[in-house]
């Protein structure tokens, strides 16, 4: 099966190059960072390492940066409700995540192992350093495909409906 999904890329040149990403504006990396801290959270619910902790949120809790505004604006108290704030290293490698997914999902959502090969084409990204090992890094990386396709998925099929185009066979969610 990686075989097919590795055909699959020579054969299509699905290669990211990341020279040619636009920069994104601040209310897109305020949306990155919020995510990026709501899968981060969800990631240390079922791992809870204190080395993957350190690694991915941030130690004091204070939001300074352009990117941290909405997640300011969300936070109701001085603890910040149940809200994860992750590193700026962690935000750059989602923001870098999500360019990658939004250049490609368009073009591939239909395929077959779209996770697997979304997975070669995220995860080959430089990864964070400091958690614990390898494969919780890659368990991160597969978080964020499944919830971010999850997301897309409803909300193709939402405007498919909406819009009543009238499909055979709505998209799959993928399984958590």
């Amino acid at each position: 099966m990686v075989s097919d999904v590795s055909d699959f890329l020579c054969q299509n040149d699905l290669t990211v190059d990341d020279s040619s990403f636009p920069d994104t504006d601040t209310e897109s990396d305020n949306a990155i960072y919020y995510v990026a801290g709501y899968i981060c959270k969800k990631f240390l619910k079922g791992h809870t390492c204190e080395q993957c902790t350190k690694a991915l949120i941030l130690g004091e809790r204070e939001l300074t940066e352009d990117h941290q505004i909405f997640t300011y604006f969300k936070a109701f108290d001085n603890n910040f409700g149940g809200l994860v704030l992750p590193k700026t290293e962690v935000f750059v490698l989602f923001k870098k995540w999500e360019q990658i997914f939004c250049k490609m999902f368009l073009s591939i959502y239909h395929k077959t192992n779209l996770s697997k090969i979304l997975w070669h084409l995220i995860y080959k990204q430089e990864i964070l350093k400091g958690m614990c090992n390898n494969n919780e890094k890659e368990n991160l990386c597969k978080l964020y495909i499944t919830m971010r396709t999850n997301w897309s998925v409803k909300f193709l099929n939402q405007c498919v409906s909406e819009n009543n185009i009238n499909y055979q066979k709505r998209l799959r969610v993928l399984d958590c």
